[in-house]
């Protein structure tokens, strides 16, 4: 999870043009990113501070006070080599869902617990008496993204790290 820099357009209505600018300028923000998810900085899970007020126009027509800024938030992005952890949110016949900071999911492909010698068991994968199934903590290596435009998530596709090989709980 990384601190970045992003800069956006940010409508404030002209009764918030006082000496709160700045702070009301920081909560529009958080209301308007909360849940974003974009191909160019992924899932912001948090908005850390209001870095810079870069300029402001009143838009022709509408008379909306537009701020342009740059703030520092908090993001994930999926990225093929990344290793994440995550908790097993579902398993189905074709492998097991990995929820990674309550924003996307990994699938890991039921090949993928054949080749380290799991066994299917009714709630999930067994190996020496660890079971992965539905509230396993697991690291995955994230393999294959695909940021899909009309939906504004990633689909990703990952592999169980030497970590959870091991049987981690």
């Amino acid at each position: 999870m990384d601190g970045i820099t992003i800069k956006r357009r940010i409508p404030i209505d002209s009764l918030h043009l006082h000496k709160g600018l700045r702070k009301h300028i920081l909560r529009k923000i958080k209301v308007l990113t909360k849940d974003e998810c974009s191909s160019d900085h992924g899932y912001i899970l948090e908005v850390l501070d209001l870095k810079d007020i870069i300029s402001s126009v009143v838009a022709p027509g509408t008379l909306e006070n537009i701020f342009v800024v740059t703030f520092t938030a908090k993001v994930i992005k999926p990225e093929p080599g990344n290793i994440v952890e995550g908790v097993v949110w579902k398993v189905c016949e074709d492998g097991v869902f990995v929820l990674v900071a309550d924003k996307f999911k990994v699938m890991v492909s039921e090949d993928e617990f054949d080749d380290l010698g799991y066994t299917k068991h009714p709630d999930g994968y067994e190996k020496d008496g660890a079971v992965i199934q539905v509230g396993s903590v697991v690291d995955v290596e994230i393999q294959h993204v695909r940021y899909e435009c009309s939906k504004k998530q990633f689909s990703t596709i990952g592999t169980l790290t030497e970590q959870s090989k091991d049987n981690r709980e």
